[in-house]
């Protein structure tokens, strides 16, 4: 009796599926060149999105695009997965086009493809906080303000005009 070990994955939030270790090692070399060619036709087929989905969610979910990298980071929480998915896809679908099986195995192209989306979101975390003290700078100035503002000043100025 031999038991198969299956992976789990979802497309986009749709039910989760299983893929056994043959079927995940088969599409491992095949998956990446067909979204590849698909990717450089001027007219793409109609397989490509179908195919790029699950090229897109297996590589997220089984072959390492959330393994460790995400594991005791502080800021990795519901807040701010959305946008490391956004930056992982975005950079997997540039692994795409450079990808030789030759050069190296798709896996490797997926831990390069998660350490870039980490980079991508933590540049964007730090956008964020860097505005977001600029803004508090500019409202503790306008609150200063509103203390010394013109309907507290009891004497004339000199620009007031009087009407007789």
């Amino acid at each position: 009796m031999t038991t198969t070990i299956m992976h789990r994955y979802r497309i986009g939030i749709g039910p989760w599926q299983q893929i056994d270790r043959a079927s995940l090692t088969a599409l491992h070399t095949t998956l990446p060149l067909k979204v590849q060619i698909a990717k450089a036709m001027p007219s793409r087929p109609r397989s490509y999105d179908r195919d790029c989905g699950l090229l897109m969610a297996l590589s997220l979910y089984c072959w390492g695009g959330l393994g460790k990298n995400l594991k005791g980071k502080g800021w990795a929480t519901r807040e701010y997965a959305e946008d490391y998915d956004f930056h992982f896809y975005i950079n997997l679908l540039r692994a795409v086009d450079r990808f030789d099986p030759n050069k190296g195995n798709w896996a490797s192209q997926v831990g390069w493809c998660a350490k870039a989306a980490l980079r991508d979101l933590a540049r964007q975390i730090n956008k964020v906080k860097a505005v977001d003290e600029q803004l508090k700078v500019l409202l503790q100035e306008v609150n200063t303000d509103q203390d010394d503002s013109w309907e507290t000043t009891e004497e004339p100025s000199e620009n007031e005009v009087q009407y007789v």
